[in-house]
């Protein structure tokens, strides 16, 4: 069962799909959209089929299950709901690690995007501890 979530590279594309501002597009093309045009063996971001961008645009930013609350990058716990509108910037892009166990239900935050060794990944975690980072590593290329 595999559900996934919107993450910093799907909201580039459409972010340079909707602006037409070339810096937007640049800074996708330099974030993997040179490859992902190349896998679609297109030239252009509008030339990506509407139904997958559409895919893209559907995507939620987070998914909660009873014990887990999963995104892509993680949370801003100054606001009174991390999980609003006005959060979805620090759900794609933050790098910071504090987690409010309390302003999530006592959830495990689980989060990606920044990459881990599956060597750095391999050591436990005291229970007071609520959130974690993962990230999918095959060889020597990252996925999430």
């Amino acid at each position: 069962d595999i559900r996934p979530i919107r993450g910093n590279h799907e909201e580039m594309v459409l972010l340079a799909i909707r602006s037409g501002v070339f810096e937007d597009l640049l800074g996708w093309l330099e974030n993997g959209g040179d490859a992902t045009l190349k896998s679609y063996d297109v030239d252009h971001s509008k030339d990506i089929p509407r139904e997958h961008l559409r895919f893209l645009e559907e995507l939620p930013y987070y998914r909660m299950t009873r014990q887990h609350l999963f995104v892509h990058a993680g949370l801003d716990f100054s606001l009174d709901d991390p999980l609003s509108v006005a959060g979805r910037m620090a759900m794609i892009w933050t790098r910071d690690s504090k987690v409010s166990s309390k302003m999530i239900g006592e959830r495990t935050l689980v989060t990606g995007h920044t990459t881990q060794s599956l060597d750095a990944s391999n050591y436990s975690f005291p229970e007071n501890v609520f959130g974690f980072r993962i990230s999918l590593v095959r060889r020597s290329n990252t996925i999430g």
